[in-house]
């Protein structure tokens, strides 16, 4: 595989995780998907639990740039 499909799939994924995961955090956040500190949670606020997706969502597409043709 050439070097500019490899550059390709790098944008891509780095581009949709940085873009996903404020837009899938302010959802968390809207609808109560959060942790909330205490116990041996050491965060200040309600930190929003759908940042995880958002990089998977991003690692699909990227998987899905790097075997089409």
């Amino acid at each position: 595989m050439p070097f500019h499909h490899y550059a390709l799939v790098l944008v891509v994924s780095a581009g949709l995780a940085a873009g996903l995961t404020p837009l899938f955090g302010s959802v968390g956040r809207r609808l109560n998907i959060v942790d909330r500190p205490g116990g041996r949670r050491r965060h200040q606020g309600a930190v929003p639990r759908l940042g995880g997706l958002a990089v998977f969502v991003a690692f699909v597409a990227a998987v899905g740039v790097a075997t089409w043709r």
